[in-house]
């Protein structure tokens, strides 16, 4: 009889006969929920965002920046980042990782994009040299939209602290969660091959999409 008490952990191994300690990628690979690991990787972004937020307020106190404007573009880039997170990263980063698929739910569970739509098909291939290119694209523009909009106001301090946090969350994410990530094809992830094949033994239905693909 189950235990209504004890706490479930969702995991992406596949290996119900192993448990996590004695697991050779145990510590190495983010195969479980951690907050921990949310923590590392959320808070440069955040960072990003509360110094655009100060840098539009200050600006709006010292110079006559119409309120439309300000408001427009708050406006245009908070629907830019849903449809980014929700949609676009959805299907063409999201939706190749086995956390996608780490419960029925139509909510993601991971440790970057926690509480997002699953909006697109769960696609255990590799992400395509396409997918890449307009992950990258995408990413670039959810940076560089606060940036340029803080230099148009003139507001070049704010600006070059959130270019400094901008640069500080792909240096953070690029020494930890990339080097641990299970979306191997990821144009940033920098898991060693040895994880990865380890990994794949642990997941079938990964492993023989990756193998049909590769042929």
């Amino acid at each position: 009889m189950n235990n209504s008490s004890e706490k479930i952990v969702l995991t992406i191994c596949h290996n119900n006969e192993e448990t996590c300690d004695s697991c050779s990628l145990f510590g190495n690979l983010m195969c479980k929920l951690d907050h921990k690991d949310s923590i590392i990787f959320i808070w440069p972004f955040l960072t990003m965002i509360g110094l655009l937020t100060a840098g539009i307020i200050i600006t709006r106190m010292k110079v006559d920046t119409p309120w439309w404007a300000i408001i427009t573009f708050i406006g245009v880039y908070f629907l830019y980042m849903f449809f980014f997170f929700n949609i676009w990263e959805s299907k063409i980063l999201c939706s190749h990782c086995p956390f996608y698929v780490i419960d029925d739910s139509k909510i993601l569970k991971c440790y970057a994009n926690y509480g997002f739509l699953k909006t697109a098909k769960y696609n255990p291939t590799p992400i395509t040299k396409s997918e890449q290119i307009q992950f990258i694209i995408g990413a670039l523009l959810l940076f560089f939209i606060p940036m340029t909009f803080l230099l148009i106001i003139q507001n070049f301090l704010f600006a070059g602290l959130v270019a400094l946090s901008t640069v500080i969350f792909f240096v953070n994410t690029m020494n930890s969660s990339c080097k641990k990530c299970p979306n191997f094809s990821c144009i940033l992830n920098r898991v060693p091959e040895e994880w990865k094949e380890e990994y794949f033994k642990k997941n079938e239905v990964m492993r023989k999409a990756w193998e049909e693909n590769s042929q």
